[in-house]
């Protein structure tokens, strides 16, 4: 009997210790959590604010420069693209290029430390970044910003309601996002940075086969580690180091024996070189 109670003491304070542990853990979430959603926005706010007008002409960026802060290296080096309204735009380049940077900038997550985006001649910095973003959207949901999308957090009332929340994978969840883009009426322009990441072979093939008609017509910007998924596109620009390095169509690219051809045709081996040993 002493022994079971030694055992049944200690297993008692190592929960305690536990539920102690996980509480303090919620605590500093939590903080943060406070942190963010009473933060406020550290753009910049025109004082002649100018509507956001549907594109006609294109998307400029001019001599674009940026870095996080001063202490941080340039992540863009006077990066001089293009975006026509209406054409496809591949923005391809190595890990840590600046690819994902430059999407941010177009969506105004940052400014840009040097130059500009042009929204058809007019500085995204004088455009409300309400206008920029998608809160009509989330508005409309059943329960507007307080919809869930898990089940996760559901309370006791809604324990019993299948419609309160789904769980989804990974693929599905990339696939959801797709669909919300694809399904916009008309939009202006359409980002899609590494669309079929975490998707399978065949699913992958699915979403490129939808992607190539539905941005047919559309001004677009298309990001991939996935040579392939650009190389129908209208044009394929190249970053490297931060800087725009090359630019033209993958015919193009791949007769002037480009730095693009190179990696394309690094990657195309992997999938035509037969493995070690066998046939």
């Amino acid at each position: 009997m002493f022994v079971a109670a030694v055992a049944g003491v200690q297993g008692a304070l190592v929960s305690i210790v536990s539920e102690l542990a996980a509480a303090n853990h919620g605590v500093l979430l939590f903080d943060h959590y406070l942190s963010v959603v009473r933060a406020e926005s550290d753009l910049p706010v025109s004082r002649r604010p100018r509507p956001v007008r549907p594109l006609r002409r294109g998307i400029e960026l001019p001599d674009v420069w940026f870095r996080y802060d001063d202490e941080h290296p340039w992540v863009l080096r006077g990066v001089d693209l293009f975006i026509p309204c209406g054409h496809s735009v591949a923005l391809v380049g190595r890990n840590g290029c600046g690819k994902s940077t430059l999407v941010k900038l177009l969506c105004r997550f940052y400014d840009p430390t040097r130059g500009s985006i042009r929204w058809d001649g007019a500085d995204l910095r004088d455009v409300p970044v309400a206008d920029l973003r998608i809160h009509p959207t989330i508005a409309g949901l059943p329960r507007g910003y307080d919809t869930l999308l898990t089940r996760v957090f559901l309370g006791a009332s809604d324990g019993a309601d299948a419609t309160a929340g789904v769980v989804l994978s990974g693929g599905q969840w990339q696939r959801v996002a797709l669909a919300r883009g694809l399904l916009r009426r008309q939009p202006d322009l359409m980002i899609l940075d590494e669309p079929s990441a975490g998707l399978d072979a065949e699913a992958e093939h699915e979403v490129h086969s939808r992607l190539r008609e539905h941005r047919r017509g559309r001004t677009s910007l298309l990001i991939s580690h996935r040579l392939s998924a650009g190389r129908d596109a209208d044009a394929i620009a190249v970053l490297a180091g931060g800087e725009l390095v090359e630019q033209g169509t993958h015919g193009e690219l791949m007769a002037g024996g480009s730095e693009y051809a190179r990696l394309f045709t690094l990657q195309a081996s992997g999938y035509e070189r037969p493995m070690a040993g066998r046939p």
